[in-house]
């Protein structure tokens, strides 16, 4: 008998903008009795699409959100006959080279009922990347993203950070649409003052649909409260305080991110009234993964303990090695080794 089938469709496919791009999967059911679904899950374009290039290689996607049976409430019934139809966008780094490429559905997902143990996957649907002059500037910014620029007779240095990451998770029991590759790129500026000893950290976000300014001050003031003037760099040359810096920008962004209506769903989309879980998909900007399940071979056990870091629940506070690339940035600007404390501790 028959039972939940899903195609891929978008309206776009030939040289599509990769931050841009939109595809709209259709669940039908096909069986003689209702099938439930957790809409939240299926709607996690990391947790359920498979992309890959023209050589057959993966494409990997950033990091999921932080597993919350809560979405699992979030349910609907598809009667028989009957479909229902989820939307995906942005779930491409503006990296990607110009070429062809094609993406399906396909998930191990314990969201559907009665499919817990069956793969659930579409055909493969075709696109190409085209070469626009925003992905051309942002490749030819890439290659210089590394070089420091000194000002004002060396008081102030500063650089971008261009740094590609890659997270496996496994170990996710009961979840097991978890266990996947993650990669993503990391992009901020760093600036050193060493008149002021301060390091400030900025990311440029590009917004891509409607928010009003309250809830661009609220994720502002949000993220710049749970991550700056928490953690100092001790250095040979004395202290500087760590502060972020998130602006919003049109040009010249590092992330381009979507406002999205059903949730945050991954460090590029972000829910408009959500103000604790974008604090954990900024640790992701800033090259920091995951904290639950085991990654990268490392057992951090069940997500969201109320002792774990941001990294592994979004109400709670980082830890000194969540400032790792930046360290590792102002060290090699400054020539100097550095140490992450905390800013109430003496170096």
């Amino acid at each position: 008998m028959a039972g939940l089938e899903v195609t891929l469709w978008a309206p776009v496919t030939v040289e599509v903008v990769p931050e841009e791009f939109c595809l709209e999967a259709t669940f039908a059911n096909q069986s003689s009795r209702p099938i439930i679904i957790a809409l939240a899950r299926v709607s996690y374009p990391t947790l359920v699409l498979e992309v890959e290039d023209s050589g057959g290689s993966r494409v990997f996607m950033a990091p999921p959100p932080i597993p919350s049976y809560k979405d699992l409430r979030r349910r609907k019934t598809i009667a028989p006959g009957k479909s229902v139809q989820v939307s995906y966008v942005g779930f491409l780094d503006r990296s990607l080279t110009a070429g062809n490429y094609r993406v399906r559905y396909a998930s191990v997902h314990p969201a559907l009922e009665g499919f817990r143990d069956k793969l659930l996957q579409s055909d493969w649907l075709k696109f190409s990347i085209g070469e626009t002059e925003q992905t051309a500037a942002v490749r030819s910014a890439d290659l210089t993203a590394t070089l420091p620029v000194i000002r004002e007779g060396g008081a102030v240095i500063e650089g971008e950070v261009d740094k590609w990451r890659r997270q496996i998770t496994s170990n996710a029991d009961g979840n097991t649409n978890y266990n996947r590759v993650s990669e993503w790129i990391v992009r901020f500026h760093v600036i050193i003052d060493k008149t002021h000893k301060l390091v400030t950290v900025t990311v440029r976000v590009r917004l891509i649909g409607e928010v009003s300014n309250s809830c661009r001050d609220a994720w502002e003031k949000a993220i710049e409260n749970a991550w700056s003037n928490i953690f100092k760099l001790c250095c040979n040359s004395g202290d500087f305080q760590i502060v972020t810096d998130l602006q919003f920008a049109d040009k010249e962004s590092h992330y381009s991110v979507h406002v999205d209506c059903q949730g945050t769903t991954d460090m590029r989309h972000w829910l408009s009234k959500d103000t604790i879980d974008v604090r954990h998909e900024f640790g992701h900007m800033l090259g920091d993964s995951d904290e639950y399940y085991t990654v990268n071979g490392h057992p951090w056990g069940d997500p969201g303990q109320r002792k774990g870091s941001i990294m592994n629940n979004s109400k709670n506070s980082p830890a000194a090695h969540h400032y790792k690339l930046i360290q590792d940035t102002v060290e090699k600007l400054l020539q100097q080794e550095c140490t992450t404390m905390p800013v109430k501790e003496t170096c």
